[in-house]
């Protein structure tokens, strides 16, 4: 088995909801061993936490869904009621960071590969890269 990541830091960044006050940057700091998401920081966070009905889900995306990420080891995070475009950024700039970490680099094209299925013969897979 080859390694999921090629170990170290890596950052990522997503836009949020944005307003006059907030630009809805999000950037992120992802550590990860070879096999493994080890830790995530939220460095940049400017999303509406002082929004007198959304502060509260806001801010609790900040924390739940980087917990849940890494609880799962995988971007599966439950989107925080009132705070879907928090909780999705945050999703997206933890995705780009660890698109950084992936261990095997694939050259962009179209590639073809083919498996035996139980029920299903000879089916054809393709994938393609941009």
């Amino acid at each position: 088995m080859f390694a999921q990541y090629t170990p170290g830091t890596y950052k990522g960044s997503a836009y949020g909801r944005s307003d006059k006050e907030h630009n809805g940057l999000v950037e992120v700091e992802v550590t990860v061993s070879a096999d493994k998401i080890d830790d995530i920081k939220v460095v940049t966070y400017n999303q509406s936490v002082d929004h007198k009905k959304y502060g509260t889900p806001v801010n609790e995306a900040k924390t739940k869904n980087p917990a849940q990420i890494l609880e799962k080891q995988k971007l599966d995070a439950d989107v925080v009621t009132d705070a879907t475009m928090a909780t999705t950024a945050i999703e997206l700039a933890v995705a780009k960071a660890l698109q950084q970490a992936v261990a095997k680099k694939y050259t962009p094209g179209t590639y073809k590969g083919s498996a035996m299925g139980r029920k299903i013969k000879n089916m054809m897979v393709k994938l393609k890269l941009k």
